[in-house]
């Protein structure tokens, strides 16, 4: 139950972590 409860968490920062490289790519 832990690992699963864990997982939304990984998606969501590795979702922040694409999203602000993404920016980063726009703002370059």
């Amino acid at each position: 139950v832990q690992d699963e409860s864990e997982l939304p968490r990984i998606s969501c920062d590795s979702s922040k972590i694409t999203v602000e490289q993404v920016h980063n790519l726009m703002s370059q």
